[in-house]
């Protein structure tokens, strides 16, 4: 093989692996903006709680104190405040 078939093999080797590279790329930011889940302040949501049943809370609070995660201060209908994370909550 001359240099500049070696070259030219190289160089469609790099290309396929950065199209391969860049489809998993997005594959990811897909699937982690189906996975974020973002709420805003006075939202009101459901609650997962532990035991497998939901409850309506409010957004009272949004914090991005330990980026890049996102937790939340949700108020119960009883006037309880909790923090949670976006995982246990749903619209």
């Amino acid at each position: 093989m001359t240099r500049s078939n070696k070259k030219k093999s190289k160089k469609q080797q790099n290309n396929k692996e950065s199209k391969e590279n860049n489809k998993e790329s997005k594959e990811n930011n897909k699937e982690s903006k189906e996975n974020n889940k973002e709420f805003k302040k006075d939202d009101i949501v459901s609650y997962n709680n532990s035991d497998g049943t939901k409850s309506q809370v409010k957004i009272i609070g949004v914090h991005f104190d330990t980026p890049p995660d996102v937790y939340y201060t949700i108020e119960f209908e009883d006037g309880k405040n909790k923090q949670t994370i976006s995982e246990r909550l749903s619209n």
